[in-house]
């Protein structure tokens, strides 16, 4: 196995588990779900940089090449739909597998209070 293909497998694992270790901390104990948060963030977008400044590499090597306006809005768009999906597919699988009913399944961002 090439270096950088087991540094990549040690890479996505890291942040697999850091994510994994965030939705495990959601509802024990707030600080630990921040501090996983904070790691996958981090762990999320270290490659740039790296690859910016260490290996110094223009970022458009890494496949990021919007040459057009409509092109970067198609990708927002495709990394939108993406989240989506992937959301989806998690609520999903909490409910038809976990058996979990479908109102704990998602978020609430916010609660409103009740009028009586």
């Amino acid at each position: 196995m090439k270096r950088n293909t087991a540094l990549a497998i040690i890479y996505w694992c890291a942040l697999h588990i850091a994510l994994f270790a965030a939705g495990w901390a959601l509802d024990r104990d707030r600080r630990l779900f921040l501090v996983c948060g904070a790691a996958y963030v981090l762990l999320l977008w270290t490659p740039l940089p790296i690859v910016r400044f260490i290996e110094r590499r223009p970022l458009r090597s890494l496949g990021f090449q919007a040459t057009s306006l409509p092109q970067a809005i198609g990708w927002g768009l495709g990394a939108f739909g993406l989240i989506l999906v992937l959301v989806t597919a998690e609520n999903w699988f909490r409910h038809f597998c976990l058996g979990q009913p479908l109102e704990p399944c998602t978020p609430i961002i916010q609660k409103l209070p009740r009028e009586v």
